[in-house]
């Protein structure tokens, strides 16, 4: 395992296209820890093996862009990281499944339109839109 310093856009992208699975190993919490990491990791086509806490099941699917394993449980996580190593074809087609989702679904445009419509819901609801400025 290796911890990474702080790096430019280019060589992280880089750093995750050399690897063959990225893990995201968080604590329990409650806003999705990680998500930035496992969502770089399968723009880039890798596929992701992360901690099973709030949310992550939004952005990492289970069996199919990545696998999901219990906080705090390192055997586990240990056995799906040498699952994915020992059979690299379903590692590549977890890999190719997470670039597709994150196409689909995650790319800034459409965070952006997603974020302005619950600008817009909220300002509806409030009476102004604090994001936008609006009123």
């Amino acid at each position: 395992m290796k911890t990474v310093p702080r790096m430019s856009h280019r060589a992280l992208r880089d750093l995750y296209g050399r690897a063959s699975i990225v893990a995201v190993a968080t604590r329990q919490n409650l806003h999705a820890s990680g998500m930035t990491v496992a969502l770089e990791a399968m723009a880039v086509g890798r596929p992701v093996v992360a901690t099973n806490t709030p949310g992550m099941s939004d952005y990492v699917r289970h069996g199919e862009t990545g696998l999901l394993v219990p906080a705090l449980d390192a055997a586990e996580a240990a056995q799906a990281l040498l699952a994915l190593l020992a059979d690299p074809a379903r590692a590549r087609v977890m890999g190719t499944a997470g670039r597709k989702l994150v196409e689909a679904n995650f790319t800034s445009s459409r965070m952006n339109r997603c974020a302005c419509w619950l600008c817009d819901e909220c300002g509806r609801e409030q009476g102004s839109c604090a994001v936008r400025g609006a009123s």
